[in-house]
């Protein structure tokens, strides 16, 4: 008799990045289904107990960054009504953490705050919807000054959005965060300018 602890959803994510070759979302399931008999799953952490641990992990990395109480508190009201419903498991939690302790100390005086933590803890849940605005960046940032200097046209953050949501990379999980981040609502365009 073995007994295996794991979070079902990312070794089945895993399995399946790995090993399917039909495209079909279910078969690392499948394959776990196949491997273990008896499965017992622990109920899920309540959304509130998520956010309360992600708050008691970056609270103190905030201060020592010496952010202003200001900026604190809008991190810690963002990462409960953005990220809080976008993260599913502890895991989740650690590595948005971790990411957060690497390169919040390095970047603090340069960025701002808030979009920075918003924009690691996406890397972090959806690399693809990361990549998405990073390659996207100047479309994001720039004045039309700026844009049109480069011969690019480019249509307001709106358009951009409908853009995006058709892109076969859109997760829908993280609509709240990108909306943020584009501004709506309203947001500081040199803060975040800063941030990407």
């Amino acid at each position: 008799i073995y007994v295996v602890a794991m979070d079902k959803d990312m070794v089945a994510r895993s399995l399946n990045t790995e090993y399917d070759e039909d495209d079909n979302k279910n078969s690392g399931y499948d394959f776990l289904e196949k491997i273990f008999q008896l499965q017992i799953e622990l109920p899920k952490i309540p959304s509130y107990q998520r956010y309360k641990y992600l708050i008691n992990r970056i609270t103190p990395l905030l201060q020592e960054c010496s952010l202003s109480n200001e900026d604190i508190e809008v991190v810690k009201t963002e990462c409960g009504q953005l990220l809080g419903p976008a993260i599913d498991s502890a895991h989740e939690i650690i590595l948005i953490s971790n990411v957060l302790c690497a390169y919040l100390p390095l970047v603090c005086k340069k960025v701002y705050a808030p979009d920075f933590c918003l924009l690691q803890a996406l890397k972090v849940l959806s690399p693809a919807m990361y990549q998405m605005i990073r390659n996207n960046k100047i479309r994001l940032v720039s004045d039309k000054k700026n844009i049109a200097n480069l011969g690019t046209v480019y249509h307001d953050k709106e358009s951009f959005y409908e853009e995006q949501k058709q892109n076969p990379c859109y997760d829908q999980r993280y609509d709240n965060i990108i909306k943020r981040l584009l501004g709506f609502p309203p947001f500081n365009t040199l803060q975040t300018r800063k941030s990407l």
